[in-house]
C-alpha cells in the first residue's frame, strides 16, 4: 500500500472522449425555400406565408402544387385553398392528396400499358380510384390482348358500351 493517491489519479481520471458523432446526417431538401408562384397567388393574407413555408418544408412542393391545381377548379380558389391548408383540416387534406397522387401514378401506369390518349387521364384516375387494384390488373391484362387495348379496357370498365 505504498502508493499515494496522487499517483492513482491519472489512471482514475481519464481524459474525456470526443463526443461528436461519427456519422453526420445529411439533409436533403427538394425545395429551394421559395414558395411556388401558384401557391403565393392563392394566399390572400400574406401573414400566413410562414405556415405554407412550413408545409413546404415538411411535405415538399408536390403536395402544395397539387392543392393549387385542385383549387383552380373550385368556385373560390383562394377560399378553398385556405380551408384545406388550415391547421384543423391538414390531416384530412394530406391523406386526400397522398391518395390522389398514388391513384394518379397508378392510372398513368395503366395508360402507359394500354398506350392510351393522355386526354383521358381524369377518366383513368376515376376508374382506378373506384375499382380494386386486382380488377384493374385483370382488365389491363385482358385489354392488352385486343386490337385496340384502350377501347377494350374502357368497355371492360363499363365506360363505353
Amino acid at each position: 500500500m505504498g502508493e499515494r493517491v496522487g499517483d492513482l489519479l491519472p489512471t482514475i481520471i481519464r481524459p474525456q472522449m470526443d463526443t461528436t458523432p461519427f456519422v453526420v446526417r445529411e439533409t436533403h431538401l427538394e425545395t429551394s425555400g421559395e414558395l411556388p408562384g401558384d401557391v403565393i397567388d392563392l394566399v390572400d393574407n400574406k401573414a400566413y406565408l410562414p405556415r405554407h413555408r412550413k408545409l413546404q418544408r415538411e411535405h415538399g412542393d408536390k403536395v402544395l402544387l397539387k392543392l393549387a391545381e385542385l383549387a383552380k377548379t373550385k368556385g373560390k380558389p383562394s377560399r378553398w385553398y385556405a380551408t384545406v391548408t388550415s391547421v384543423a383540416n391538414w390531416g384530412r387534406t394530406l391523406a386526400m392528396v397522398k391518395e390522389l397522387l398514388a391513384t394518379t401514378r397508378r392510372a398513368v401506369e395503366v395508360m402507359a400499358k394500354l398506350d392510351a390518349d393522355p386526354t383521358w387521364l381524369r377518366w383513368y384516375v376515376k376508374t382506378v380510384a373506384t375499382h380494386s387494384e386486382a380488377r384493374i390488373a385483370q382488365w389491363v391484362e385482358r385489354a392488352q390482348r385486343g386490337r385496340r387495348p384502350a377501347r377494350l379496357f374502357a368497355h371492360l370498365a363499363g365506360g363505353v358500351s
